[in-house]
């Protein structure tokens, strides 16, 4: 039985670190990679992680640490404004939903949505043709994806 239905940052972590608890089990993630830890472990990875304990032979903070900053930087390069060069625009149509799925890691407070803005993903669209694609002579790609419940919709 999980007892938290999401992943959440740890308290106090500038890089993409989460944790959540699944049965008798802690599960920490960073992009690219996910551990699971018992009680005792686990508080120790949190502690080594908040540097109140040095990093010692538990090599599972060490892999998150540079799993997270591998992500963090390869983040950083893709959206510098020089490198940032879109060819493909996903729209999300709802996030809306009533359930609570146990796999699932959204967070189970996403009951609301805004409506998609046709105007805006026209625009926004026109742009990243006439700014991106056209100059390079790259083909412009639009996706549709659903999220949340999709009988919702």
């Amino acid at each position: 039985m999980l007892t938290e239905s999401e992943f959440r940052q740890l308290a106090g972590e500038t890089l993409p670190i989460f944790s959540r608890k699944a049965d008798d089990l802690t599960l920490f993630y960073a992009p690219g990679y996910l551990a699971a830890a018992r009680e005792k472990e686990a508080g120790e990875i949190r502690d080594i992680l908040s540097g109140e304990l040095p990093f010692g032979e538990n090599l599972t903070p060490h892999y998150l640490t540079e799993a997270a900053r591998s992500a963090q930087d390869r983040w950083r390069e893709i959206h510098d404004s020089e490198n940032y060069d879109p060819v493909c625009l996903t729209v999300y149509s709802s996030m809306a939903c009533n359930l609570k799925c146990r796999y699932c890691f959204s967070e189970s407070e996403r009951e609301q949505t805004i409506p998609v803005d046709e105007d805006l993903i026209k625009k926004t669209a026109e742009q990243m043709i006439l700014k991106t694609c056209m100059p390079r002579d790259k083909t412009f790609t639009v996706v549709f994806h659903g999220g949340g419940e999709p009988s919702l919709d």
